[in-house]
This record gives C-alpha cells, sequence and structure tokens, in this order.
C-alpha cells in the first residue's frame, strides 16, 4: 500500500509539471496523444516494457531504443520525459503518469468521465444522447467510457464521481428477490 502512494505522489508530479508545459507551449492535446500512444505501445509490446524496466539493461540502451521506437511518433517533450523516467528508473510509473494527467486535464476542462456499462455494444447516436443527457441533468460537461459486461443482461448502469445509477435489469431482478425473500 506504501508502495502504490509513493508511485501516485510521485506519478502526480510528473503529470503536473507535464500539464505547465502543455499550457505554456499549448500542447495539452498532443502531449495527451503521446502519453496514450506510449502507454498503448508498452501495453500491446510486453517485450519492450519489460527491457525498458530491466536492470540489467543499460540506460543508454533504453533511451536508443526508446527514442528509435517512438521519435517520430510522439511529442519532443514527452519523449524527452521517457528519457528522465528512465534515467531515474521510474519506468514503472507511466501508467499512472498518464492516468493523473488525464485527470488533471479533464479538471482543467471541466469534463467528468462517466463509465458507461451496457450488456451490448450501443451506437455513437445512443451514447451522444446519453451523454447531452446527463450534461443538462448534471450542468457538468461529460465524456463517455463505455464498457460491456453481458452479466448486467439488459439496461445499463451508469458510474461518475461518487454516484451509480442502475438501471441494469441484473439490478433490478436482485431488488425483486430482495422483496420477495
Amino acid at each position: 500500500m506504501a508502495e502504490e502512494h509513493k508511485i501516485s505522489i510521485i506519478a502526480g508530479r510528473y503529470a503536473q509539471a507535464l500539464i505547465q508545459l502543455g499550457e505554456q507551449n499549448y500542447k495539452l492535446d498532443e502531449y495527451l496523444d503521446s502519453l496514450v500512444k506510449v502507454k498503448n505501445t508498452l501495453a500491446e509490446n510486453q517485450e519492450l516494457a519489460r527491457l525498458l524496466e530491466h536492470p540489467i539493461v543499460p540506460k543508454e540502451d533504453k533511451k536508443e531504443i526508446t527514442c528509435n521506437v517512438f521519435q517520430n511518433y510522439i511529442s519532443v517533450d514527452i519523449l524527452n520525459t521517457l528519457k528522465v523516467l528512465l534515467d531515474r528508473n521510474r519506468t514503472y510509473i507511466f501508467s499512472s503518469l498518464v492516468t493523473y494527467y488525464t485527470e488533471l486535464l479533464n479538471q482543467k476542462r471541466n469534463v467528468t468521465m462517466a463509465e458507461v456499462i451496457t450488456a451490448v455494444p450501443i451506437s455513437e447516436d445512443i451514447k451522444y444522447k446519453l451523454k447531452d443527457k446527463l450534461q443538462n441533468q448534471f450542468k457538468k460537461n461529460f465524456q463517455i467510457e463505455h464498457q460491456i459486461d453481458p452479466d448486467i443482461i439488459a439496461g445499463m448502469i451508469v458510474k461518475f464521481g461518487d454516484r451509480v445509477i442502475d438501471g441494469s435489469i441484473k439490478s433490478k431482478l436482485g431488488n425483486m428477490k430482495k422483496h420477495l425473500a
């Protein structure tokens, strides 16, 4: 638990520094795009991720590999951030850094993430209508993140902040079962 707290503090500091740099350079979205590209690349290529965290591989080799893989696809500032993380043996915080950066950027833009869970995929039109309804009802800007969970049977669950709006059939059946028992 103490290790997780340490990671979040360190990742939060890097994220805050990137937000400030992104504001100065008018590159907040470019940085987000670059961070997500790196995160996805490392998630898809576990061998590369392990190599960058391996203690025996020299830091200069890691930086050279990082440059070869990313230099044509990401912001120079994010590439430099990766090099700093490699120099300080902190590549293990990268995923948390991306999460914190996204959260800080959303706060800055007054955007609330809403997790929408349905049993089946929903169309972009339904996502747009749901987003519009949430924004009108709660007077906030929403960004929808959709997940599929066949266990809810039908309907949907919407989670944001500390709120949960559960309109799933699974929940309704559970409530009926409680009342009948």
